[in-house]
């Protein structure tokens, strides 16, 4: 479990720094009525992200290898998951 809260760290970290990056330079989406990241993305800031819920889809290591070696998307989809849970407080 530490490297699940390790990794759920690093995710909240990387996605409050997009987040001060979109405020420094005023990347606010007038119509969704938040920060973006340059692709377009949702950020918040990290106070806004539910811990519980970010580490709640963060796979075990050994079911994370496991879908790795099978799926070349895997990746891709867990990253949208991922940020869609911490963004979530946004959607609603």
């Amino acid at each position: 479990m530490e490297r699940e809260r390790f990794f759920a760290d690093c995710r909240i970290e990387k996605l409050h720094e997009e987040f001060e990056e979109a405020k420094c330079f005023g990347r606010y989406d007038k119509k969704r009525e938040c920060y973006i990241n340059p692709n377009g993305d949702l950020v918040v800031h990290r106070r806004e992200v539910v811990y519980k819920d970010v580490l709640d889809v963060i796979p075990l290591s050994d079911e994370y290898c496991s879908n790795v070696e099978k799926d070349k998307n895997y990746l891709k989809r867990l990253d949208k998951i991922i940020r869609d849970v911490m963004t979530a407080s946004m959607k609603n």
